[in-house]
């Protein structure tokens, strides 16, 4: 193989993975799920820090 067939074939592959891994966690920032489960996760850690806050003192 031609070493600049290579270099092309494997930069397709590197946009390929980047595009997957792209798609893959910028996805879920367009899922309204996705922002609801974290509001969700955040105001759970929120409260726990509170109670532990509150047993501490």
């Amino acid at each position: 193989m031609t070493a600049s067939l290579e270099r092309r074939i494997r930069r397709k592959q590197f946009a390929g993975h980047v595009g997957f891994l792209a798609r893959y966690y910028l996805w879920p920032l367009n899922d309204p799920r996705t922002w609801l489960l974290g509001l969700m996760i955040s105001g759970a850690s929120n409260s726990v820090a509170a109670l532990l806050a509150a047993v501490v003192r």
